[in-house]
């Protein structure tokens, strides 16, 4: 446990006082370090509210006072997830102590009188708030991983010394679990009252084991939210491991409200920002803010160089129908993004289903865009038959990514640019030379063929036999298509993977599990047989 003082002549400094795994240090470690870092102007022992620390903490402050020392002590208490108003011991001490840690040293670094670096992390104390999330409980070292928690549960308010949460509660969305977080820490009745127009600081702390990717996301959820629902804006973001519980997969978040007062919000954003030499303190805490929403990832979803100035007529009947179509198909996607996920778990990187939603959003936000003969905020989607498909691969290419979107990118930009060249009154037949074609170029550029698991294994089945059934009504010739392609589908669960991702995984974890890819556009294929059956 470190033991967090200042004033050591001018300048703040810390020395380590070392207890076992989730217990305070011994009375004589704590007051070794008040001894070694307090100078003449005295010394600030910052601790969390546990029983044990309050204890071996206060007694060595106690001893370091008989001594002759200048030596103060201040309590954090910023769990929100126990309504602990007047109770013994109260709110735990979490992450919050770090940003009384960071305002207290840099008041320090400036110079200023115990006095002032007291009065400035006692000033912090009531503005601040914390609850914590975990998939898993921590383990303990020499110990077996705990089983309290079952595959598809969280704990919502917990600590950080492996005990359980407030509530346990089935796993759900990341926007959901953002929700319940903020909403607890909010409604606290021992946390600051916020209304609209409040500034605040965000800690996102990692418990131990959390991918940042999924860090940088929480960030995200939480900075919208908060401006979007309680009209509360988060001005300064800090992100990483803070204060961790060994391997704990979880993370917490922390809130500042900053003061109403300009002077004092300002002197504490001053502190905020003042520059500091502790590894793990980010060096730029500033969240980037694009008119009410803060923007924390790199993939926006309208580029200024892809703006349409397209003005979209009134759509005539193909046109709605084609739109019609699309939307069903990537609303159908959207809803198949989590089955796709767990099939590609087996089989290869686990975000099959992820890459196609990112595909189907950008189609339905142009599409709207259309619908609503409204480009302004970015691009639209031209319905006309002969350059919807130019439109669509321009949707993949800009926001779909991986091998999956570059494949389907190159079938329907040559599908398209097969179309755009049709002068005539555009038939089921011209649709099926345009897929051949754009198959045909998957093929040339990927590499792949049929029998190597992907999907070119349900899309030029599918292919093949609508040929065959041209003669037949529209529905007809594209039901028997989608039986082909989950047929060609089905098929890959023997196959070997002799391209893409799944070329690197052993053949025995492949077996009996069909391909992601093969799986997606049989589904793509059957969505759109069943729409074609309801007109």
């Amino acid at each position: 446990m470190r033991v967090r003082t200042s004033l050591h002549s001018r300048h703040s400094s810390h020395h380590d006082a070392i207890g076992g795994i989730f217990a305070s240090p011994t009375v004589q470690s704590v007051l070794s370090a008040i001894r070694a870092v307090t100078g003449a102007k005295g010394c600030l022992v910052l601790i969390k509210n546990y029983t044990g620390d309050r204890l071996n903490f206060g007694l060595a402050v106690e001893q370091a006072k008989a001594e002759g020392l200048n030596v103060r002590m201040l309590i954090v208490g910023d769990d929100c997830a126990l309504e602990q108003t007047g109770s013994i011991p109260g709110r735990r001490g979490l992450a919050g102590t770090i940003f009384v840690q960071k305002i207290a040293g840099a008041v320090a670094e400036q110079g200023g009188s115990l006095d002032d670096v007291a009065q400035a992390a006692l000033s912090a104390l009531p503005f601040l708030t914390t609850i914590g999330v975990s998939l898993s409980p921590c383990t303990l070292p020499g110990e077996a991983p705990s089983s309290r928690l079952a595959a598809d549960e969280y704990e919502l308010g917990l600590g950080i010394h492996g005990e359980p949460g407030h509530e346990r509660l089935k796993v759900e969305a990341a926007e959901r679990i953002t929700e319940q977080m903020l909403t607890k820490m909010l409604q606290s009745s021992d946390a600051p009252a916020y209304k609209a127009g409040d500034t605040a600081a965000l800690m996102v702390n990692n418990l131990g084991a959390t991918p940042i990717i999924e860090m940088y996301w929480m960030a995200k959820l939480a900075i919208d939210y908060l401006a979007h629902h309680h009209n509360v804006k988060v001005i300064r973001c800090v992100i990483g491991h803070f204060m961790t519980s060994l391997d704990m997969k979880g993370i917490s978040f922390t809130l500042l409200r900053l003061d109403d007062d300009v002077v004092k919000r300002d002197l504490t954003l001053t502190c905020f920002d003042a520059d500091t030499t502790a590894p793990a303190w980010p060096r730029d805490c500033h969240v980037r803010v694009q008119e009410s929403e803060a923007v924390v990832d790199p993939f926006p979803n309208v580029d200024e160089k892809g703006k349409s100035e397209v003005k979209v007529s009134d759509l005539g009947e193909t046109e709605r129908r084609i739109g019609a179509a699309l939307k069903d198909i990537c609303e159908g996607l959207l809803e198949y993004r989590a089955t796709l996920n767990e099939l590609d778990q087996t089989v290869g990187d686990g975000d099959t289903g992820d890459t196609f939603a990112r595909g189907a959003n950008e189609i339905l936000q142009r599409l709207n865009r259309t619908l609503t003969h409204n480009s302004g905020d970015g691009p639209s989607l031209d319905l006309c038959a002969g350059r919807v498909l130019s439109g669509v691969a321009d949707c993949l290419g800009f926001a779909m990514g991986g091998s999956s979107g570059a494949v389907l990118e190159i079938f329907f930009r040559s599908a398209g640019t097969h179309l755009s060249t049709i002068t005539t009154p555009i038939t089921p037949s011209d649709w099926l030379d345009a897929f051949h074609k754009g198959a045909t170029a998957v093929q040339f550029y990927g590499g792949a063929s049929p029998g190597m698991r992907t999907l070119l294994d349900s899309l030029l089945p599918a292919l093949s036999t609508a040929s065959t059934h041209t003669s037949q009504p529209l529905h007809e010739m594209i039901s028997a298509a989608a039986d082909a392609a989950e047929g060609g589908a089905e098929a890959t669960k023997k196959m070997i993977g002799r391209a893409g991702r799944s070329s690197y995984v052993p053949s025995e974890l492949l077996q009996n599990h069909a391909d992601p890819g093969a799986v997606a556009v049989a589904f793509v294929v059957r969505r759109l047989a069943v729409f074609v059956a309801g007109l």
